[in-house]
């Protein structure tokens, strides 16, 4: 009988042993879990906070980009506006395109049919032009944003792409070549002008249309003026990229 009852006592002292070391145990387990919530919520919060920054940088980078390029595409529009007033009373065989500042010539009184040389009218309109175009361009108001002056040469859909790329070609470089010779004495400093000034021919790439879809060959056969402003090809590349990668 005292055995039995010393087994029960055993047995009562061995469970209430048991039962604080379980709840220590389990607080152990909890407290850990709780201990790893913290640092994963730390740690995410960390990487939030990065995040942020990296987002922020990113956008105050793209808002600086796009103020200077709103800066470069003002100085455009300013150059336009300028080319307008210059001609728009000029009497010259030439249209103002004044939101790129592109000036067209027609070509057809300029030279003859498959032909490359200028003839005596077109020289004397370019003796007229060159020195007032030049004259804003190569201001100094404006000299050094100017990255190239473009001529390029444009001809109708007549007769195949690859013969009108080197018709065109070839009327182009007869307008550089006449403006950079000795002959053209309208414009005097012809060193600043020679490392930005080009000739690239277009063929029938552009084609001017009517108004009802046909091809307007006369409108066509053209010679362009073109300028193209330092950085903002650069500037709306970078834009883009940051954009993208914002997103």
């Amino acid at each position: 009988m005292l055995n039995r009852y010393s087994n029960v006592l055993r047995k009562q002292s061995e469970e209430s042993n048991f039962w604080p070391t379980f709840t220590d145990l389990l607080s152990s387990i909890l407290l850990f879990i709780v201990v790893f919530m913290l640092i994963i919520n730390a740690i995410k919060t960390i990487e939030l906070e990065r995040k942020t920054e990296e987002v922020n940088s990113q956008a105050a980078k793209i808002e600086e980009i796009e103020q200077q390029l709103e800066y470069v595409r003002g100085i455009g529009e300013s150059i336009g506006n300028k080319l307008v007033a210059e001609f728009e009373n000029s009497g010259l065989s030439l249209v103002v395109d004044a939101e790129t500042g592109s000036i067209k010539f027609s070509g057809d009184i300029f030279f003859d049919t498959d032909r490359t040389d200028l003839k005596p009218e077109f020289k004397r309109q370019l003796n007229e032009f060159v020195p007032q175009y030049l004259g804003i361009l190569l201001s100094e108001e404006y000299k050094n944003y100017i990255a190239e002056i473009i001529v390029e040469g444009h001809t109708d859909n007549i007769d195949s792409y690859m013969y009108n790329l080197n018709l065109s070609q070839g009327r182009a470089y007869s307008v550089v070549r006449y403006i950079l010779s000795d002959e053209f004495t309208g414009f005097d400093n012809k060193d600043e002008l020679l490392p930005i000034i080009t000739a690239n021919g277009r063929s029938w790439s552009e084609l001017i249309y009517n108004n009802d879809g046909s091809v307007n060959q006369v409108a066509s056969r053209r010679v362009e003026f073109k300028f193209r402003l330092k950085d903002y090809e650069k500037l709306s590349e970078i834009l883009k990229e940051n954009n993208l990668n914002l997103n």
